[in-house]
């Protein structure tokens, strides 16, 4: 028995098995985050340059006190949204009348009213836009009436109303008043615009109204046409009976 026991002892260390290996846990890839998608810049909104803000409209000579009643329209006429603010309103001899609040945008088509600072003239003077040292527009107008405001008509037309239109889109044609010279960016010509109805713009042969009057005047002293019909005879009979002898006479010849 101790015999087997010795020989059992003796082969204990070869017949123990080595215990499998245990792989330790390897440390976690790191994954990558999905990129940020690039925060897209903003453009900043541009200042107007020549002919993209127009002076729209203007009241120089309020009805009863001018101070703190005078106003100024300004339109954006460009496709797209211009920074406005700071941009400047001045006399031709350089006396601001009005400046636009800082951060101030007006979207393509809008209006902006803001109330005259300074003062205009009431006897007649050129208006001028400027947005930094850039001057965009400029308005030429002569005496303003009391309550008249100087409408812009198109990019180089303009005219006084009796009913001033702040804030709001400008009438397509005007009906009372003088007339005043409008100029857009460089100074694209302009001319007068008076009204409709009064004699300078009738007269000549160009006015259709003076010709029409004329016209009838004349056809009254006429009398008054031979109507189609039976009616006609009278006029129609001896022409054809006139015509007839001629005619038979050149034979005869």
């Amino acid at each position: 028995m101790k015999y087997w026991l010795y020989i059992l002892a003796g082969l204990a260390p070869a017949l123990t098995l080595p215990l499998p290996a245990v792989a330790a846990d390897p440390s976690p890839v790191p994954v990558a985050s999905p990129a940020a998608s690039p925060t897209p810049a903003i453009m900043p909104v541009p200042a107007p340059s020549g002919g993209e803000l127009r002076i729209n409209e203007f009241l120089p000579n309020p009805a009863g006190v001018d101070t703190g009643n005078e106003w100024i329209e300004l339109k954006n006429v460009s496709p797209k949204a211009l920074d406005i603010g700071g941009v400047k309103l001045k006399r031709q001899n350089g006396t601001t009348v009005a400046t636009v609040p800082a951060s101030t945008t007006l979207n393509a088509g809008q209006v902006f009213l803001m109330t005259a600072s300074g003062s205009m003239v009431n006897d007649g003077d050129t208006l001028e836009l400027w947005a930094g040292t850039v001057k965009v527009d400029q308005v030429t107008y002569d005496t303003a009436e009391d309550g008249l405001s100087w409408v812009r008509l198109s990019a180089a037309e303009g005219a006084w109303s009796g009913q001033p239109t702040p804030g709001q889109e400008n009438p397509s044609e005007v009906s009372s008043g003088p007339g005043g010279e409008g100029s857009s960016g460089a100074g694209s010509g302009g001319g007068a615009v008076t009204d409709p109805t009064s004699a300078s713009t009738r007269g000549g042969a160009a006015g259709s109204s003076t010709v029409s009057r004329r016209t009838a005047a004349a056809l009254a002293k006429r009398g008054p046409l031979p109507q189609a019909g039976v009616g006609t005879w009278p006029y129609v009979l001896p022409m054809l009976l006139a015509t007839l002898y001629a005619y038979k006479t050149r034979e005869d010849l």
